[in-house]
Parts: structure tokens; C-alpha cells; sequence
């Protein structure tokens, strides 16, 4: 068995390549998904809630059920049929715009939560305090400072070991001396 969330990002991807709809179905067939999991796959991919998919289909069916009446009145008055395909049209565009009116506000919800969130992002970094300028100039002039006794500790480091060495040279020369003058 395939992994749910392997088998929806496949969906997912074959809906933005615009792979139509009875494809994918017998796709997911073909990996033996139940049948029921397969509209519910599809929309989910789509970004539809369960709901959503239950109202479509509750108002298709009607729309369906209004399109096997009207085939039956069409034979017996042209012009009452052609009023009554006008508003199942109208019931049909009405139950679209409700859907995409309802897609359109979840979507306005979602946008809203991200701005909640950047504002509030943004009242965090006002909240840090921010260093001024006379601070600034503070700690360069310390790391000025710094950088001069720096190299002031490197040059007493160097001098005093060239002392050592020197005073090393000067003991050594001195020994040196007192051997020769005692063996004399």
C-alpha cells in the first residue's frame, strides 16, 4: 500500500500539471484505492473540504434531477422549457457563486490570520530597543582602544623577551669569564 501523504502530493501534482480528473481516478484505482477514498483524494487535493464536496454534489444532483424534468417537459412545451432551462441555469450559477463566494471568504480568513501574524511579528521587532548613534560611537571608541593596548601588550611581550635573551647572553658571557679567571 502506498503512503497517503506519497499518494496526495502525486495527486497534487498531476492537478497542477492539469491532468484531468477521470485520469487521476483511474490512477488511483490502479493502486487499488477504495472507491470512496478516491472523490475524497481528489478534492482534498483541490483544496476542497468534505463539506464543500457534499454541497456540490447535493447541488448537482438537484441540477441533474432538474435536467431529467426539463427533458421531459421539453416534449410537451418548447417555450415553458426554455424558461425553465434559464432558471436551472440561474440555480446552477447561483450554487456556483454561493461555493466560490464561500471559497473566496475561507480564503479571506486565512489571509487575514497571515496579516494578524505579520503585525505581530512586527510589533516584536519595534519592540527591540534600538542602539543609538552616541552608543555606537562609544563602543568603537573602545575597540579602539582596545586594539591599541592590543598591540601595546604584543610590543612589552616582545621586548621583554628580547630582554630575557639578552640578559641570558650577558649571564652565559659572565660565567664564562669567571671560569677562565679562576683557572688562571
Amino acid at each position: 500500500m502506498v503512503s497517503n501523504e506519497v499518494v496526495m502530493q502525486t495527486v497534487k501534482r498531476m492537478l497542477s500539471s492539469g491532468i484531468d480528473d477521470e485520469t487521476i481516478r483511474n490512477t488511483l484505482r490502479s493502486i487499488s484505492t477504495p472507491e470512496e477514498q478516491v472523490e475524497v483524494i481528489i478534492n482534498e487535493a483541490k483544496g476542497i473540504s468534505p463539506q464543500q464536496a457534499q454541497q456540490a454534489k447535493k447541488v448537482v444532483q438537484e441540477a441533474e434531477d432538474e435536467l431529467e424534468d426539463a427533458d421531459e417537459d421539453f416534449e410537451q412545451d418548447p417555450i415553458q422549457n426554455v424558461s425553465k432551462d434559464m432558471q436551472n441555469m440561474s440555480i446552477e450559477q447561483s450554487a456556483q457563486h454561493e461555493t466560490t463566494q464561500k471559497m473566496l471568504d475561507e480564503h479571506s480568513e486565512k489571509v487575514a490570520a497571515v496579516h494578524q501574524d505579520v503585525q505581530k511579528l512586527h510589533e516584536k521587532i519595534s519592540a527591540v530597543p534600538q542602539i543609538d548613534v552616541e552608543t555606537i560611537a562609544k563602543i568603537n571608541a573602545i575597540d579602539g582602544r582596545i586594539s591599541s593596548l592590543e598591540s601595546a601588550v604584543n610590543e612589552t611581550k616582545a621586548n621583554t623577551k628580547a630582554l630575557q635573551e639578552l640578559l641570558k647572553k650577558m649571564i652565559d658571557t659572565n660565567k664564562q669569564i669567571l671560569m677562565e679567571l679562576q683557572k688562571k
